[in-house]
């Protein structure tokens, strides 16, 4: 290794300076490049910002198109519960009158027969 001065000379300390100062403005070179790519980085999140907005808006969309189909389901439910409440009725009155039906016809019988 060389040894190092004792004394620098004002070319030397002007060569140093603008060696310096050259690397300096390469880093800020640098540091520009990197403002770009983050600047095109923060246009590419807007973008993907306003997806997700329009994906929102969907998803709500879609839940009250839910919520109206539940509504829709509650009332049908509710016309069904009638239905079978009736179709119920209808098969007692049914049976109760075939029962009623056989006991008069066994009543008769008894009645000729006797």
């Amino acid at each position: 290794m060389e040894a190092m001065p004792q004394s620098w000379t004002d070319d030397r300390l002007d060569n140093f300076r603008g060696e310096v100062a050259g690397r300096f403005d390469g880093v800020d070179r640098r540091f520009e490049q990197v403002d770009e790519r983050f600047d095109r980085m923060d246009e590419r999140f807007d973008v993907v910002n306003g997806r997700f907005d329009l994906v929102n808006e969907q998803i709500k969309e879609v839940g009250g198109r839910m919520g109206r189909l539940e509504e829709r389901m509650g009332r049908l439910e509710a016309r069904f519960s009638s239905w079978e409440r009736t179709i119920f009725q209808l098969g007692v009155a049914t049976i109760v009158t075939f029962v009623v039906g056989f006991a008069g016809v066994i009543a008769t019988l008894i009645a000729l027969l006797l």
